[in-house]
């Protein structure tokens, strides 16, 4: 009689064509719904570098432009208010290198254009203009002042010595008293201050210049010029708006002295604080998008326009950031935005995009402290 455990007798066990093919059809599914959590976890990681990348250049671009606000107008000892210089007659060339235009502009440390519009073609004209593919409506800022480093005649610790060909600017720092050395502050204007590429002919002195013999020559600061634009691309062709700086250097204002700044910003609004007062205190009365035609001013031709940048003691400053890359198929920006006001006192708002970039927009008030102190 055969036994139990007979191996003839053991049934056979496993697995149904049946339950393989539901084993693999959930397998299947579970595989699927890992994949699309995967790449949803993967976009939302990107879209978070994305957002994170933007919040950094803008900051780098706010931080940048507010840093050279709060020192536009600084010119080391020169005593601007009491020297007597004549107001430009009308807004000088922002691109000019021609040393007494430069000198001529020292009265306003601060200009714009708004939306772009009336910069000259100094800045534009040429391949290697200073300013090119400027994105269209968006502003334009200016800011003139000199380095806080001293460069000569003896560089200061930390401080770069003198490069020939940049222009250098020395204040005379003589007494009122007299009898004050001849060729300084003996007469109001230029006689303050030189401004030169060639540090031998800067030969200003310190406050002993009664003194004999002769006192020493006055420390002297490179001269600084930046104008602050958006441009369409980063790299020609790439299509990223990015925030610019075009500064005067050696061979004057080229695209060789253009650097960018932060990708991504897509358009720069400003709103300029006025001191227009009866008795002027340093605070800004009125905002306007435009100086230029602020109070009954025919434009930047005219003297009012000149002398409403000079009186310029604040800015509000309106950036339009756009991540660098396209969010992920699904979304669309249909959102507008609301970068302060126009010169006619309406909102400036930029209309929906409709495309997958996400934006945001940075806001910031500067006080120009230079302008401001020399009011109060």
């Amino acid at each position: 009689m055969p036994s139990a455990r007979d191996p003839a007798h053991i049934a056979q066990a496993g697995m149904t064509l049946v339950e393989t093919m539901i084993a693999l059809t959930i397998g299947l599914m579970l595989l699927v719904t890992l994949s699309e959590v995967f790449v949803a976890n993967g976009s939302f990681r990107r879209d978070l570098d994305y957002s994170g990348r933007l919040v950094e250049n803008a900051s780098y671009a706010m931080e940048r432009i507010s840093d050279d606000l709060h020192t536009a107008g600084y010119y080391a000892e020169f005593d601007l208010a009491n020297a007597g210089l004549t107001m430009p007659a009308a807004k000088p060339d922002p691109c000019t290198a021609d040393l007494a235009a430069l000198g001529a502009a020292l009265p306003l440390p601060i200009q714009g254009y708004d939306g772009g519009l009336g910069l000259p073609a100094s800045c534009t004209s040429g391949s290697h203009a200073a300013i090119q593919n400027p994105k269209a409506g968006s502003d334009i800022l200016v800011i003139r002042r000199v380095d806080t480093c001293v460069a000569g005649p003896t560089a200061a610790a930390g401080c770069s010595a003198a490069i020939a060909g940049l222009p250098y600017f020395q204040a005379s720092h003589c007494t009122w008293a007299l009898p004050h050395e001849p060729t300084e502050l003996a007469g109001p204007g230029s006689g303050w201050f030189k401004l030169d590429t060639d540090t031998s002919k800067l030969g200003m002195h310190n406050i002993d210049c009664n003194q004999n013999p002769g006192a020493a020559v006055a420390d002297y600061h490179r001269f600084i010029v930046h104008i602050y634009f958006v441009s369409n691309d980063d790299i020609a062709g790439d299509g990223i708006p990015t925030l610019k700086l075009a500064r005067l250097d050696v061979g004057g204002f080229t695209d060789a002295n253009v650097i960018a700044l932060a990708e991504g910003i897509e358009n720069l609004q400003l709103e300029y604080g006025l001191d227009t007062g009866a008795a002027l205190d340093g605070n800004a009365d009125q905002f306007s998008a435009n100086p230029d035609t602020y109070a009954g001013c025919a434009g930047a031709a005219s003297p009012c326009s000149a002398a409403n940048w000079a009186s310029t003691v604040a800015v509000k400053v309106h950036l339009l950031g756009r991540n660098t890359e396209a969010t992920a198929v699904g979304y669309t920006n249909q959102k507008s935005y609301t970068l302060g006001l126009n010169a006619d006192g309406s909102f400036n708002t930029v209309a929906a995009f409709n495309d997958q970039y996400r934006r945001h927009v940075y806001q910031a008030s500067v006080r120009i402290y230079n302008s401001s102190g020399r009011n109060q």
